[in-house]
């Protein structure tokens, strides 16, 4: 079962360009965008950075974590988008605080197809200190994805969106980011972060 396992990661790792240690296994997509947004706002809110953005064409998934952690002291943004769907570079720079945690915008809109500027976003986001997350679901296996190139923190994806099973997924999580697992209720520290 262990081979299994490492070989369907190594398998998820070279879609997305990355290292299999860094891929954690989800149900879907929902608990990938879960656990990436949920898990960092969390350590990051440690040291009282507590404003998160989306887009705010963001899958429910993404947009009901936000309500969900704006309920218990999180301070929230949605961007606006071009008529083509498209986030703006200026609208998240002039969005974006000293206490912003985490951007979360999708790579491909899963209405409208829109592909965002993921790596000119990412940078802009880095520059303020904030962790950049992208939920692939709708382009991975579709398009080529590169954790590297697009610069991101945190990703997910879905399989059943490739032809893969439902209820399987996955996250990428970046060596060396700290992030806290969504189901021990924020106890203990997930084992894919490196010091």
């Amino acid at each position: 079962a262990k081979a299994v396992i490492d070989h369907a990661r190594s398998a998820v790792a070279a879609l997305i360009g990355a290292e299999s240690s860094e891929v954690v296994f989800t149900s879907g997509g929902t608990e990938g965008d879960n656990f990436a947004i949920r898990g960092s706002a969390e350590v990051l809110s440690r040291g009282g950075r507590r404003h998160l953005v989306a887009s705010a064409i963001e899958h429910e998934a993404v947009l009901h974590t936000l309500k969900a952690l704006a309920r218990v002291g999180a301070d929230t943004t949605l961007l606006p988008v071009d008529d083509s769907g498209v986030a703006s570079p200026g609208d998240l720079r002039a969005a974006l605080r000293d206490d912003t945690a985490l951007v979360s915008v999708m790579h491909a809109n899963n209405e409208i197809g829109t592909i965002q500027p993921i790596a000119e976003l990412a940078r802009i986001a880095h520059e303020r200190g904030a962790v950049f997350h992208t939920d692939a679901v709708q382009s991975a296996g579709k398009i080529p994805i590169d954790v590297k190139a697009l610069g991101v923190d945190l990703l997910s994806i879905s399989a059943h969106k490739f032809y893969g099973p439902k209820g399987v997924g996955a996250s990428w999580v970046k060596r060396g980011l700290r992030i806290l697992p969504t189901s021990t209720g924020g106890k203990q520290e997930c084992n894919r972060w490196a010091g």
